[in-house]
């Protein structure tokens, strides 16, 4: 006879833990399924938090579900006959409940749907069978007959819906692209998350994928449309049937970056782990907390919330060690409520430039002049790839060339991104500058394909930023055996290892001059070396961290 553990929230609040465990430990027979069911309060609807951090000092995530029924005032019969559908739907044909006096009067008026088992009883407890096996048909009856009104029926509605378990049924893993797909603005994020998607659902998983997507202070998602490489959300008069009903071992991978859509949604994500979908996150980075002045505010605020919302989940992906590391950081100094199963792991994002999406090869306007300095062994051409934005470090770049320029260098300096934030006296520099057009290019909203020109033909790419997540750009570079100077951070070190040239702050100057000559003997770091992943090999990384638990 397989037992579940019933409870109201009150009685666990309450109850000695010590007790608690002992009791029901010492009675499970299926610890790979749910076995403890809390079923709201009779005095008001208990939060999320409360019943996970009672049940989250000694059980798993996936032993424990609450539903919110006790509070609806429902009729004794029609509350046990959907307690009956529930844990029929999870395999159990018996149930224990303690001396719970809320539980007792909840359930127990009508006496014909359960008996007492006489060989499994204790002081603390009783257990009853199941002597009428039911359907959704029966609980349909029962609610026709007591005539619920609309508060009780939308709500009994939703009960069954997350219940509903159906054991061969393929589970299905949610990817959240609700930033891509209202604006592809072709930022490093979204090239990850675009190429990630493809990977993700190319595969053959043991759980079926979908795109999903939602909207700040909405309370649904929705699925997204897929046609070819662009991602369409639904009409505003179809919307409504794409929404995602949810269901117990279903998972919600929040792949891309939309702190606000996020951090509305927390109790959202803390009600679904109580019905057994787990929520992950992919953290880029910390940057809003380390490099505050980098950010408006409102955006520092944004992050410091999406933060807290991350650490509320089942799990946080980071896309470095040293993301992770700082990640566990900020939860130890903060002071944030943390989920009790949270856990936080990391894996590297990929380059392969031969399988990646589909891309165009436009030419910017200044090709035709940029091109004659490539394709002259003469001269030497740095590359930057990034937004520009104050932590990125074209100050630094741009101050060591013009020096460079001073001194009759003839070195040619390429900087491919748009402009960024709280960066207007850089962006005047840039767009007023005498050597613009000349000796520097500034290529903005450029194609990806001229983009993998500029790295096969470069001479030497220049990652100045003072703060990344990873440093796609430059196992980007490696891809093409392009040549790396570095500025000395512990996550580039971490990515590029040996394989590139590291300048310390304040002197990039010398370093550039240094590598010059080093680069004349090839005597160079050469980043051919440098180990990375395809974006197959990323996206199986991501997953082992998700699917495996």
């Amino acid at each position: 006879m397989k037992k579940a553990f019933i409870f109201s929230a009150d009685y666990l609040d309450c109850m000695d833990f010590s007790v608690l465990q002992n009791e029901v430990l010492n009675q499970v027979q299926c610890k790979d399924m749910p076995f403890i069911f809390v079923l709201g309060s009779c005095n008001q609807p208990y939060e999320p938090t409360t019943i996970i951090n009672i049940l989250g000092r000694g059980f798993a995530s996936r032993d424990y579900r609450s539903i919110d029924l006790i509070e609806l005032g429902l009729t004794s019969v029609l509350n046990l006959e959907i307690i009956s559908l529930m844990l029929y739907s999870y395999g159990y044909n018996s149930f224990i409940s303690f001396n719970d006096d809320i539980i007792n009067s909840f359930l127990f008026e009508d006496g014909d749907k359960v008996n007492k088992v006489d060989d499994c009883k204790g002081d603390s407890f009783t257990c009853y069978s199941i002597t009428e096996e039911v359907n959704l048909n029966s609980v349909i009856d029962i609610i026709k007959n007591d005539k619920l009104n609309y508060i009780q029926l939308n709500e009994v509605s939703k009960i069954l819906s997350y219940i509903k378990v159906e054991p061969d049924t393929k589970k299905i893993l949610y990817i959240d692209i609700s930033t891509l797909i209202h604006f592809d603005h072709a930022t490093g994020i979204q090239r990850v998350v675009k190429e990630l998607a493809k990977q993700i659902m190319s595969f053959n998983l043991s759980y079926d994928c979908k795109l999903i997507y939602s909207y700040p202070k909405h309370e649904h998602f929705y699925e997204a449309d897929l046609l070819e490489y662009t991602y369409k959300t639904q009409s505003s008069a179809s919307i409504e049937k794409h929404m995602i009903d949810f269901f117990d071992g279903d998972k919600i991978l929040f792949l891309d970056l939309h702190p606000s859509n996020a951090y509305t949604k927390k109790d959202i994500i803390k009600s679904l782990q109580l019905r057994g979908v787990e929520s992950y996150f992919i953290v880029y980075d910390l940057l809003p907390i380390s490099h505050p002045h980098c950010f408006v505010q409102e955006l520092v605020d944004d992050f410091k919330s999406w933060l807290e919302t991350v650490v509320c989940s089942n799990g946080a992906i980071c896309i470095s060690n040293d993301v992770k590391n700082k990640l566990e950081q900020w939860i130890s100094t903060s002071g944030t409520y943390k989920y009790p199963h949270f856990w936080n792991e990391y894996f590297h994002l990929g380059a392969d430039f031969s399988v990646s999406t589909i891309k165009s090869n436009d030419k910017p306007s200044q090709a035709s002049l940029l091109e004659k300095y490539i394709i002259n062994e003469s001269y030497n051409v740095y590359l930057m790839v990034g937004t520009v934005e104050p932590r990125k470090g074209h100050v630094d770049v741009l101050d060591a060339f013009e020096l460079m320029w001073r001194e009759s260098s003839s070195d040619i300096l390429v900087i491919v991104g748009k402009a960024g934030w709280r960066n207007k006296e850089l962006i005047k520099r840039l767009e007023t500058h005498s050597m613009l057009g000349v000796r520097l290019f500034w290529l903005q909203g450029l194609s990806d394909g001229y983009l993998d020109y500029l790295y096969q033909n470069s001479t030497c790419l220049i990652s100045a930023s003072e703060g990344e997540g990873f440093g796609l750009p430059l196992i980007e570079s490696a891809q093409y055996g392009l040549p790396i100077i570095s500025r000395d951070i512990p996550v580039f070190k971490e990515v590029a290892g040996d394989f590139a040239y590291y300048f310390q702050n304040g002197k990039l100057h010398e370093a550039i001059i240094d590598w010059k000559n080093l680069h004349k003997n090839n005597s160079h770091p050469k980043s051919e070396g440098m180990k990375y992943l395809s974006w197959k090999e990323s996206a199986d990384s991501l997953l082992s961290h998700i699917i495996s638990r």
